[in-house]
């Protein structure tokens, strides 16, 4: 059997990564990889930290590294568009990830990321869903499958990334029934228009989890 090394979900300094895709190509490229994707965040305008700062830089920054490792290494220009971040022209992009990443906190327009600080969840759960964790999980893996329908993405970036800060079942039991059926549902609906999802494991990387995106059970 063939190892793939291969990654299409990387963030590099043009976003909330710390390397720039130069130092990224290069260990990637050292590392032996054929593929190597960037999927730089899309814009959400209530969370600019997270967004790319100049799309336009950073399409030219990686087109120029595809042809600096031509014949060498695959190098794909993506976009992880979150739900409330839909680009403009997806043409630009080789690929797009979909990603949910926040939640109404008020009908006032407020949002709170799921997977922020603990603390950050605590408070989305109590004001934004009256502190039902389940009808939080819920509304979250609805965005999931409605984010597939409505962009139809090449890539479902981090599928179960609710369950980032829920190591040990400090907010819900992920083996509750209302958990794993929100879950399976949407799973249904992304299995049903033949969407690939990625196998993440940035939350074992960072040490917030002890397995990867999607768990066991959805695998």
């Amino acid at each position: 059997m063939t190892a793939i090394n291969a990654d299409l979900h990387n963030h590099s300094a043009w976003c909330d990564g710390r390397c720039t895709a130069k130092e990224m190509a290069a260990a990637a490229y050292d590392l032996g990889f054929s593929d190597f994707g960037f999927s730089g965040h899309s814009s959400v305008a209530f969370d600019p930290p997270c967004s790319v700062r100049d799309m336009a830089g950073y399409i030219e920054d990686i087109r120029r590294l595809q042809q600096d490792y031509a014949g060498r290494m695959r190098i794909y220009c993506g976009v992880e568009q979150d739900y409330y971040g839909p680009v403009a022209d997806r043409a630009l992009y080789d690929y797009l990830i979909s990603g949910v990443h926040y939640l109404p906190l008020a009908a006032d327009g407020d949002y709170f990321a799921v997977d922020g600080k603990p603390e950050t969840l605590a408070k989305g759960i109590a004001q934004g869903f009256g502190g039902d964790a389940y009808a939080m999980c819920r509304a979250y893996f609805d965005l999931i499958a409605e984010n597939v329908g409505r962009y139809q993405p090449d890539l479902v970036a981090h599928f179960d990334l609710v369950v980032k800060n829920n190591q040990d079942g400090c907010f819900f039991d992920e083996r509750d029934r209302r958990y794993r059926h929100a879950a399976l549902e949407a799973l249904d609906y992304c299995r049903e228009r033949e969407q690939v999802l990625e196998l993440n494991s940035g939350g074992i990387y960072r040490g917030f989890r002890s397995d990867p995106y999607p768990a066991e059970f959805l695998l």
